[in-house]
């Protein structure tokens, strides 16, 4: 069993684009690539202004609903402020909480999705945590140099059992 960091992370503050998209026979795993593929091409992340940090980017999971199984997949920034949110991008504040951070290895989008797998399928149900209400998300940094060889980030937000 792969043993996570915990973290306590303090609020960040993003701007970034938007997909609506649900688990519904794995339409998140298809959906969620396109989305970064189109991202990339149409260059968005130039159109975020404020960044804190140009060489990190973020890809939250948000609003999940259980009944549904709709959730908001957002690719974006940690920024400075929030003002002059561009048109089509949107803006967003993650609560402070504390994470389980897990690193996905290897070849991009099947390391995050085989991680998210683990975490889901086996992790949470033999852990001493439970995943509590918020987002989660991953974090690309320099250690994505190509989608062949990457290092990903997933902070999922947990509270101890009992």
């Amino acid at each position: 069993m792969m043993e996570p960091i915990i973290k306590n992370l303090d609020e960040i503050k993003i701007i970034g684009a938007q997909l609506k998209t649900n688990t519904k026979n794995g339409n998140n795993f298809k959906q969620i690539p396109q989305f970064w593929k189109q991202f990339m091409e149409e260059n968005t992340n130039s159109r975020i202004p404020n960044k804190m940090n140009p060489e990190v980017s973020y890809g939250i999971c948000d609003d999940f609903d259980s009944e549904s199984e709709d959730f908001a997949y957002i690719i974006a920034y940690e920024v400075t402020c929030q003002d002059n949110i561009p048109t089509g991008l949107i803006a967003k504040t993650l609560p402070s909480a504390q994470y389980a951070v897990f690193t996905a290895k290897g070849k991009l989008p099947d390391s995050v999705q085989n991680m998210v797998k683990y975490v889901y399928g086996e992790w949470l149900a033999k852990s001493k945590y439970h995943r509590t209400d918020g987002p989660e998300f991953e974090l690309y940094d320099n250690r994505c140099t190509s989608n062949d060889d990457c290092e990903v980030d997933l902070y999922i937000p947990v509270k101890l059992k009992g």
